[in-house]
């Protein structure tokens, strides 16, 4: 007998809003530490020296106020690596060093190095490749012109709705106890590839979906021995999976990491893929993950989203993108409820904010902040 809460319709009326404890209501895919573990050196530095003293849209954020703030906007977790050298760490409610918390759509990034690692064991010849060479069914769907580099920019061309309703694209990517099935029945195209961008949870479970078929590892797999073993992971993770029946892991939303992993995890992108001696990330990838190219399609630059109203950024492979004069891009990764990996290569710095909600601080706030805390001269 199938249980309420394994339907969709279960879900949405007994789960309402995502949480970031839906690792208690989903089935999980466990992925255990690294038998090599890498920790971050930890040398604090004066709060007021690691964090600065700001003001964002009428909020003073001093170094003696900043863990009051943190707390009063619903803060787990926040830190601070600056050239690789963590200065400031600080844990709240219930997370530690330790727990893994809910990366949201910040997994989207980690499935983008996922991608990246693929192409470079010849798993995918290139991101030209049409999706139809590996998931063929979607032929018939009219994804013919889909190449990947369209699913990792979110310009594959699909209708979708991010609106927090029952029938919203965005409500059935996260719900579906048969997500795979979703997909095929709701993600249907309306735009030519590359014109419109549209940021969705379809285009990542179509990647995931292709990962596991070429690689003959769940996704979760995958990544262990591709990405988070050499990653150097010291603690433990886990996956959500849509289902124990067809257990597809949620590529687009599904990682619950330590800070400290995402922390790692931003480090190597700073430092061209490698972390303590390895390369553990292409370095072609790498740059063409995270910087807008003259190549690129318009609809990827200065794209407008609902979450947040912030000028030059822009998207790129799984990676938000924020363009500087004179200067490397920002790259961010960015999660519900105001998860975020704020990478500065011009200002060798990584920033980890993890949260229970955005707080009354609010997406756009949090990237200002983050932007001013990295740039801290």
């Amino acid at each position: 007998m199938t249980a309420l809460s394994d339907t969709y319709t279960g879900r949405i009326l007994g789960w309402r809003m995502p949480s970031v404890r839906d690792d208690r209501r989903f089935p999980l895919r466990p992925v255990t530490p690294s038998p090599d573990p890498v920790e971050l050196p930890v040398a604090e530095w004066p709060t007021e020296v690691a964090v600065g003293d700001h003001s964002v849209d009428g909020v003073r954020v001093s170094a003696g106020s900043l863990e009051d703030f943190l707390v009063a906007n619903a803060t787990t977790s926040f830190l601070v690596v600056r050239h690789g050298t963590v200065v400031f760490e600080r844990y709240f409610g219930h997370a530690s060093a330790e727990v893994a918390l809910a990366a949201f759509s910040v997994s989207k990034s980690f499935l983008g190095a996922l991608i990246g690692i693929a192409l470079s064991k010849g798993l995918l010849d290139s991101v030209e490749d049409p999706i139809t060479r590996y998931v063929p069914e979607l032929d018939s769907l009219g994804y013919a012109r889909v190449r990947f580099k369209h699913l990792l920019s979110m310009s594959e061309g699909l209708r979708y709705s991010r609106r927090p309703v029952p029938w919203s694209g965005h409500a059935r990517a996260y719900y579906a106890p048969d997500r795979w099935a979703t997909v095929l029945t709701h993600a249907r195209l309306v735009h030519p590839p590359g014109t419109v961008w549209n940021y969705n949870d379809y285009a990542p479970t179509i990647l995931g979906v292709a990962l596991r078929r070429v690689t003959g590892q769940t996704l979760a797999e995958f990544a262990k021995t591709a990405l988070l073993d050499p990653l150097g992971m010291p603690h433990a993770a886990h996956w959500t999976l849509d289902s124990r029946q067809t257990g597809l892991e949620n590529a687009a939303a599904g990682l619950y990491a330590s800070a400290r992993t995402l922390a790692a995890f931003g480090q190597a992108h700073l430092n061209g893929g490698r972390l303590a001696g390895r390369q553990v990330i292409p370095i072609a990838w790498v740059e063409r993950a995270t910087a807008i190219s003259v190549t690129d399609s318009a609809a990827l630059r200065h794209v407008q989203t609902e979450f947040f109203n912030v000028d030059r950024m822009s998207y790129k492979y799984l990676w938000w993108v924020k363009e500087r004069n004179g200067e490397p891009s920002d790259f961010v990764a960015i999660g519900n409820f105001g998860q975020f990996v704020f990478c500065s290569p011009a200002a060798g710095s990584v920033i980890v904010r993890t949260g229970r909600k955005w707080g009354r601080f609010g997406a756009t706030n949090w990237l200002t902040l983050l932007e001013r805390i990295a740039h801290l001269e």
